[in-house]
C-alpha cells in the first residue's frame, strides 16, 4: 500500500484530541512531529565501524542512529528507537557488530519520564536493529540506570553495557539478549567496554579503577582492579589490536596512559605536552603503530585529535576536527580514522589527517550570544545569529512569512536589567538568584539564558533542560520541558510571547501566560532553507524547506518507530494562513476542513 494511504489519517492529526499513553512503561502513543534535516541535530555521543569499515553509525541526544556508507559519506539509513517527551530516548551508546549485520543502540531508553528514581517496570533497555532493512530485532530490558556505552566481542556473539551511577557492566548474548554476566559493585559510572581478541574484557569507571575480567562465555571473572595513575577519573580505554597493551584517557586530566595488557602497570605515558584540556577518548590504528586521543583539547578556537608514532611512545602531532568536544574515535581500515563531536560534526581522517568525509551542523548555534536574540514589540518579526558569537542574520518576519533586510528598526534584546529586578548567578549557574531568592533548579540543569518581564514581572530562564518563567517573588509559574539546551530567550515588549533559542536550532514562540508552545521555526544553516510551524503540524516553508520536519510514530516499545516527512502531506498541512493565524491569537479550528480517526492494524502499522 503506498504510504501516503497508510498514513491518511494524519491528514486531520490537528483536529483529533491525541490523549498521552497512560501506562508510563509505554511510549508515547501520539505523534510527534519532529526536526529531520538529514543529519543529526545535536550532540554525536558515540560513533562504531564494522571491521572492514564499510559503514560507521552514529547515536545521538537527538534521539536517532544515522549509518553512513564509508565509500562516499552517504547517508543510508536512519533508524528510530521509540521515544518520548524531554530524556526520553536519547541516545549516549551505539555500536556496530564486527560482521556489520547488527546496530546496537541504549541510552535514556526506559518510559517513565525519564527518571531513574522512579524506574519503569522493565527498566531501561539496549535496542537491536537489523542493519539492511533497520527493523528492530529485540529489545534487551531490565538495565537499572541509564546506559552509556556498548561494546561487540570480536565474534560478534556478545555485547557488554557500561552504565551510569553504580550499575556497573552486563554481558549479553547478542543473538538471544540473554543476560550472561554482570558486575554491579562500580562506585560511580562507566563510559567505557572493550573485549580483546582472547576473551578478555575491559572497563573504566569514575570511581577511578580500571577493571579487566575473564569471559568464558558464562561468566566474567575479575582478573586484575586497579587505579591508573593519570587521572582519578579514566574515561575510555582500549586494547592494543595484540592486546598487549591499553591506553587510557581520563576526563580530570590531559594525561594519556599505556598499560600492560595484562597487569594493568604502567608502560609510560606519550607526551601531552600543551594540552590544554582533556584528552578522554583513545583509539589505535589497526596496526597498533599509531595512538590516538582527542576531548575537550582545543587550540585556537579548534578542538583536535592528538597522533602519536611508536604506539604512542613517539612523536606526537595534532589534528584540528572540530569547533566543539570530540566525543569519540574509531579506528578504520586503511589507516583511517572517523571522529563524531558535540558540534554536531562528524568526518572521517586519513593517515596523514586529511579530511576525507566532513559533515558539518546544518542547525544553527545559538551559543554564547544572548544578545543577537532580538524581538519587534509584538514578537513578530525576529533577529538572530546563525553561529556561536557570530553576526545578526536578516530578520524573519512573521506577518509576511519571509525575510527581511537585518537593518529593520525596533528589535529589541532581552531584558536583564530594570528596576526592582536584581538578577545575579544568573548564567551558567545552579543557583541563580532573583532578588536575592535562590530558583530552585534540578541538581543536573544550570542556568544559560535569561530575559526578564516587561515592568518587571517576572523572568524567564532558560537552562540546560527546561524553559521556566518565574514570577517577580521568585515563585515558579510554569516549567516547559526543552528539546535541548536554552541558549537565548526574549519576552516580548507586549509581555505576550515568550521566544526561547534551542540546542536543536530552533526558535520556538511560547506563551508568557503559560509556557505552552504556539509556534516553532527551524532556520537551516545553509541560510536558504526554513521551516516554521504550530504545534498541530501546519507549517509554511521555503522551496524545499517542507522536508525539514516530519511525524514521528512509535509503535510500542519492541518495534522501531516510522517517520513520516511532512513534505508527503503537503496538500493538507502547507497552511500559512493556519501558521499567520496562530501567531495572531486566532481560533483555527474553523480553518480545518478535512476530519479522520487513525487506527493500527494487524501488524501494527498505522
Amino acid at each position: 500500500m503506498p504510504l501516503i494511504s497508510r498514513f491518511r489519517w494524519l491528514y486531520a492529526i490537528a483536529s483529533v484530541a491525541l490523549v498521552s499513553s497512560t501506562n508510563a512503561a509505554e511510549p508515547p502513543a501520539e505523534p510527534i512531529l519532529r526536526i529531520d534535516p538529514g543529519e543529526h541535530t545535536a550532540m554525536i555521543a558515540r560513533i562504531g565501524a564494522d571491521d572492514l569499515g564499510r559503514w560507521l553509525v552514529t547515536a545521538s541526544g537527538d534521539k536517532t542512529v544515522r549509518l553512513w556508507s564509508m565509500a562516499d559519506g552517504r547517508l543510508l539509513s536512519t533508524l528510530r528507537p521509540p521515544l518520548g517527551v524531554g530524556e526520553e530516548g536519547k541516545l549516549n551508546a551505539v555500536a556496530l557488530s564486527p560482521d556489520g549485520d547488527i546496530v546496537a543502540a541504549a541510552g535514556w531508553t526506559q518510559f517513565n519520564q525519564g527518571s531513574t528514581k522512579s524506574l519503569a517496570p522493565d527498566g531501561f533497555g539496549i535496542y537491536l536493529f537489523e542493519r539492511t532493512s533497520g527493523r528492530l530485532l529485540r529489545r534487551i530490558a531490565g538495565l537499572p540506570q541509564v546506559i552509556n556505552h556498548l561494546a561487540f566481542s570480536p565474534d560478534g556473539r556478545w555485547l557488554a553495557a557500561t552504565l551510569h551511577g553504580n550499575g556497573g557492566v552486563r554481558v549479553f548474548a547478542t543473538a538471544s539478549g540473554q543476560l550472561l554476566a554482570e558486575d554491579h559493585y562500580y562506585g560511580n559510572g562507566s563510559f567505557s567496554a572493550h573485549f580483546s581478541g582472547d576473551g578478555r574484557l575491559l572497563t573504566t569507571s569514575l570511581d577511578g579503577q580500571l577493571r579487566l575480567y575473564n569471559f568464558d562465555g558464562n561468566r566474567l571473572t575479575l582478573l586484575v582492579k586497579r587505579v591508573a595513575p593519570g587521572g582519578k577519573q579514566p574515561h575510555m580505554a582500549r586494547f592494543s589490536p595484540d592486546g598487549k597493551r591499553i591506553a587510557v584517557g581520563f576526563s580530570d586530566t590531559p594525561a594519556v596512559n599505556v598499560l600492560d595488557g595484562s597487569s594493568l602497570t604502567l608502560r609510560f605515558a606519550p607526551d601531552t605536552a600543551g594540552v590544554d584540556a582533556n584528552l578522554g577518548s583513545v583509539a589505535w590504528s589497526k596496526d597498533g603503530a599509531a595512538l590516538f586521543a582527542a576531548g575537550t583539547a582545543s587550540m585556537s578556537g579548534q578542538f583536535y585529535i592528538r597522533r602519536w608514532n611508536e604506539g604512542g611512545a613517539g612523536a606526537g602531532s595534532d589534528w584540528p576536527v572540530a569547533r566543539d568536544t570530540v566525543m569519540d574515535i574509531a579506528q578504520l581500515p586503511g589507516g583511517h580514522l572517523a571522529f563524531g563531536s558535540k558540534g554536531p560534526i562528524w568526518g572521517v581522517l586519513n593517515a596523514a589527517g586529511q579530511k576525507v568525509f566532513f559533515h558539518v551542523p546544518v542547525v544553527a548555534d545559538f551559543r554564547r550570544n544572548p544578545e543577537a536574540l532580538r524581538l519587534s514589540r509584538d514578537g513578530a518579526q525576529l533577529g538572530f545569529a546563525y553561529e556561536k558569537g557570530g553576526q545578526p542574520s536578516p530578520v524573519f518576519d512573521i506577518p509576511s512569512l519571509s525575510f527581511i533586510p537585518v537593518t529593520t528598526p525596533g528589535l529589541l534584546p532581552p531584558q536583564i536589567k530594570t528596576a526592582g529586578m536584581e538578577v545575579s548567578d544568573g548564567l551558567d549557574s545552579f543557583t541563580p538568584k532573583l532578588n536575592g531568592t535562590v530558583l530552585k533548579l534540578n541538581p543536573d540543569e544550570a542556568s544559560r539564558s535569561l530575559s526578564l518581564w516587561p515592568n518587571g514581572e517576572g523572568l524567564a530562564l532558560g537552562t540546560d533542560h527546561n524553559l521556566r518563567g518565574y514570577a517577580r517573588g521568585g515563585s515558579l509559574r510554569w516549567k516547559i520541558s526543552a528539546p535541548g539546551a536554552v541558549w537565548g530567550v526574549n519576552v516580548s515588549a507586549d509581555g505576550r510571547w515568550v521566544v526561547a533559542a534551542y540546542e536543536d536550532g530552533t526558535i520556538r514562540w511560547h506563551s508568557a501566560f503559560d509556557g505552552a508552545e504556539q509556534l516553532a521555526f527551524f532556520p537551516h544553516a545553509d541560510r536558504k532553507r526554513w521551516i516554521m510551524w504550530t504545534p498541530e503540524g501546519y507549517y509554511a516553508a521555503s522551496p524545499g524547506g517542507e522536508d525539514l520536519i516530519g511525524w514521528h510514530l512509535n509503535r510500542g516499545k519492541d518495534q522501531e518507530a516510522r517517520f513520516i516527512p511532512s513534505g508527503q502531506l503537503y496538500d493538507v498541512f502547507y497552511r500559512p494562513d493556519i501558521v499567520q493565524a496562530k501567531f495572531r491569537g486566532d481560533d483555527i479550528s474553523g480553518l480545518i476542513t478535512i476530519t479522520a480517526t487513525y487506527k493500527s492494524d494487524e501488524n501494527g502499522d498505522f
